[in-house]
């Protein structure tokens, strides 16, 4: 079996919100299982559970992409829960009606919207992994017990600062690739991103830039 990007997959004409980085692997069954990655994640983290679902059962496999995910900061801090209820609940029902058989599939708080979708649409079975219930552990920071609350005060626009990296022995196990994230996550580039996100619209609708 091959991996085909969505754009190639004729069978997904008119489904609602279609991206390009959306993963769809095709089988020879009427068998459809729909991927959904985690939050702040892409459907790339789907893309070995669904690539082995085609390769050794022949079923079709669809990894979305959800709203806000794939672009900038910008965009992932303007949507909500329910845009992500709303995108899934969508597809799925599409699905539904083009495969006699659909299971979901979800990673993390990906698998609390499947697990929300299969009480809005009929589906045959729900793969829940890492479903993420309650943040606890003993690598937990003390702020988590506030976080809650506070988050209520903060303008939707800066909740992007607030935020946890796992460190070891949780998290990412390549130190070099754990120093890169860690690098990221740090302040003053978020600083710069942000700063550059929000000035970008505005040198473009000064004519600032072509």
């Amino acid at each position: 079996m091959s991996l085909h990007r969505e754009s190639r997959t004729r069978s997904l004409d008119g489904m609602a919100n279609r991206r390009e980085t959306d993963l769809a692997f095709t089988g020879n069954s009427n068998v459809l299982v729909y991927l959904i990655h985690g939050i702040t994640g892409t459907p790339v983290e789907m893309s070995y559970l669904g690539r082995k679902l085609s390769q050794a059962n022949g079923w079709n496999a669809y990894a979305t992409t959800l709203p806000g995910h794939c672009t900038r900061l910008r965009d992932l801090v303007r949507t909500t829960q329910q845009d992500w209820r709303r995108h899934v609940q969508q597809q799925l029902s599409f699905f539904r009606d083009h495969y006699e058989t659909v299971f979901v599939v979800g990673l993390s708080a990906g698998a609390l919207l499947a697990l929300d979708a299969s009480t809005k649409v009929q589906v045959n079975g729900v793969g829940v992994l890492s479903p993420t219930f309650q943040y606890d552990g003993w690598n937990t920071p003390w702020s988590h017990t506030i976080l809650s609350s506070a988050m209520r005060l903060i303008p939707s626009t800066l909740q992007c600062f607030v935020f946890h990296i796992d460190g070891p022995p949780y998290g990412i196990k390549d130190e070099r690739l754990q120093a890169s994230v860690r690098k990221a996550y740090s302040f003053s580039v978020i600083i710069r991103d942000w700063i550059h996100d929000c000035w970008s619209p505005r040198r473009t609708s000064l004519g600032m830039v072509p």
